[in-house]
């Protein structure tokens, strides 16, 4: 994609007053071929001043390079759906030939450090918030039902930064079909923050990690480390006594798109 940004640039003639300008330029056109933004974002971007993060271009200008980025996602999309539709050739048979046999030894089901790495992630997210663990014992009929963060609706969002303060479970759901999906959405709401300026993007990030579907991630990792157990156990215990709970694929997407994530 960076690539056809960078044709786009060459093809049209496009020059910047400075590299920032330029960066800014190429962010923007990105996010208007994944549709992060429409046209009425992209234009009030190229309009604003550059002090603002914005381009500082006259409505003449800013007209006239909108409509090349239009232009160009157009070009994109065509481009796109011809590569999905290509065929691939057939590759000319060659006489088969023994593969020769490589013996490895049985991997372990159980990797350690895989394990440990997992764990001090874990307690640095649960340290970085500031919240003392909350020991939950093992599944005894005298213990009462461990309590997960709370999924009751935010109140009425009304930007990106209330989106992310008050996804809860339910609302991260919707995001996508996959985890790796909704993530993705989130990963946009605070890229396209940070845009704007490294502070939004950290306002971006700790509203992400003050949502309620993050305060649940957090405490599922203190449950496991402090009870010993796979996030897998954890998870199904809950959901045995009825819990509304992160799934470990859930789980796991998250502390992933975590260990990525930086201000």
């Amino acid at each position: 994609m960076r690539a056809f940004v960078d044709e786009i640039i060459a093809t049209k003639n496009l020059v910047f007053r400075d590299e920032v300008n330029q960066r800014r330029f190429i962010q923007l056109m990105v996010s208007r071929l994944k549709d992060v933004r429409g046209p009425l974002e992209i234009a009030e971007v190229l309009r604003k001043p550059a002090e603002a993060g914005g381009l500082g271009m006259t409505e003449e200008k800013a007209d006239q390079v909108q409509g090349i980025m239009e232009e160009a996602k157009r070009e994109f999309e065509i481009r796109v759906k011809n590569q999905s539709l290509k065929i691939p050739e057939p590759i000319a048979e060659r006489p088969a030939q023994p593969a020769p046999v490589k013996v490895e030894p049985a991997k372990p089901s159980y990797d350690a450090a895989a394990a440990k790495a997992w764990r001090d992630q874990m307690l640095r997210e649960i340290q970085a918030q500031g919240q003392p663990a909350t020991i939950v014992e093992g599944s005894q009929p005298a213990v009462p039902k461990p309590q997960l963060a709370d999924v009751k609706a935010p109140p009425k969002v009304v930007g990106p930064l209330d989106e992310l303060r008050g996804l809860n479970l339910v609302d991260f759901r919707r995001l996508g079909s996959t985890a790796q999906e909704a993530l993705q959405k989130v990963k946009g709401k605070i890229d396209l923050l940070g845009e704007m300026s490294v502070t939004r993007r950290v306002e971006a990030v700790r509203a992400w990690k003050s949502s309620l579907v993050y305060q649940q991630y957090l405490q599922l990792g203190r449950e496991s480390i402090e009870q010993g157990k796979p996030i897998s156990l954890v998870v199904s215990n809950h959901q045995t006594l009825g819990d509304q709970v992160l799934t470990e694929d859930e789980f796991t997407a998250i502390a992933d798109f975590n260990a990525k994530l930086r201000f």
